[in-house]
């Protein structure tokens, strides 16, 4: 789940280098799966858990806007991560965005239903999705955007290699104040470490 006990302010980060990023397993009895049609289902269900959207059907209001309309580029893109049971436990696309001029690729909606947190799985899934850099021709260079209110999902994003970028992104609307935001995200974390009040968990 997202910490909202903290002040929302959006942040971006980068890595310079994503084929040379750690690679984690997924957890033992889980699979991986890319988006066929219907699974647009369970993308909803996960982040509506994870806090992103106060309904599935809100979640699905964005997914038909964003991603249908692209939907013969969602093959091989967006992944899931199966629990042993079949449940959908988690997702993370591999998108593009133009945040930083041109279009680059973006890691984009990474999520992981709470039912499954806490097991490695979000690790698991973002090292799948970036595996996508090692392939020839592909764009050694990925970017995210994500906030305070995921500062856990950001301690395993840091853990990959992505770094805070303070540049004004292009085509930007919300409030940008990287230095309040990474300032906060550093006191949830070091609160967390020592077992402080920050030790909340976000969807990714």
């Amino acid at each position: 789940m997202l910490d909202t006990t903290l002040p929302y302010k959006p942040v971006l980060m980068t890595h310079p280098s994503p084929k040379d990023a750690p690679r984690f397993p997924i957890p033992d009895g889980f699979s991986l799966q890319s988006w066929t049609p219907g699974r647009e289902a369970d993308w909803c269900e996960i982040e509506a858990a994870c806090g992103e959207f106060p309904s599935a059907e809100a979640a699905m209001a964005h997914f038909s806007k964003e991603f249908l309309p692209y939907a013969d580029k969602l093959p091989g893109r967006m992944q899931f991560l199966l629990a042993p049971d079949g449940r959908a436990a988690g997702t993370a696309t591999l998108w593009q965005g133009k945040h930083l001029g041109g279009e680059k690729p973006r890691i984009h909606w990474v999520g992981v239903h709470p039912d499954f947190q806490r097991r490695g799985a979000a690790r698991g899934l973002l090292s799948a999705v970036m595996e996508a850099f090692g392939r020839p021709g592909a764009e050694n260079f990925a970017y995210l955007t994500t906030q305070t209110w995921s500062w856990p999902a950001i301690r395993l994003y840091r853990q990959m290699g992505f770094v805070p970028e303070y540049a004004l992104p292009a085509y930007w609307k919300e409030e940008w104040d990287p230095e309040g935001a990474w300032a906060l995200i550093d006191w949830a974390c070091a609160e967390a470490g020592s077992g402080g009040a920050g030790s909340g968990g976000a969807g990714s």
